[in-house]
């Protein structure tokens, strides 16, 4: 009788085992610690300064870079302007005006936007529209 409790204890030990070893661990990227996590929302792998930054550079600062049309998309400004002239919407991306200026069809800004960029700024906007 002992002996069979012991096997049983074993059996139930080496399962529990088993599943806990079995489980996949993953990281999350908790992006910006400014906001609350929401398990949910995307990963931050479209970055301001590294994706969104370079392509105002090419696309947008031809004509709003320093002196040109308002507002500035230069590197050292470009955040500052883009939020403080609420052209992000993160409450409903597709909305931003930042988005919808370089999407609309036909295409006042020269024919120089690229669907790429913005699918990249929507994803940015997405994922919050963080100074990342």
């Amino acid at each position: 009788m002992m002996m069979k409790r012991i096997l049983f204890f074993c059996m139930i030990t080496c399962g529990v085992a088993l599943l806990f070893s079995s489980c996949e661990k993953s990281v999350i990227d908790l992006g910006s610690t400014k906001k609350a996590y929401d398990p949910g929302a995307p990963v931050d792998s479209v970055k301001f300064k590294t994706d969104v930054v370079p392509m105002l550079d090419s696309d947008c600062c031809v004509c709003h870079g320093t002196g040109g049309q308002a507002p500035c998309f230069e590197e050292s400004v470009a955040y500052n302007n883009i939020v403080s002239n609420s052209l992000v919407d993160v409450a409903n991306p597709s909305a931003s005006l930042i988005y919808v200026h370089i999407t609309e069809n036909p295409n006042h800004h020269g024919g120089g936007i690229h669907a790429s960029s913005g699918d990249l700024l929507l994803q940015w906007i997405s994922q919050g529209a963080l100074n990342n």
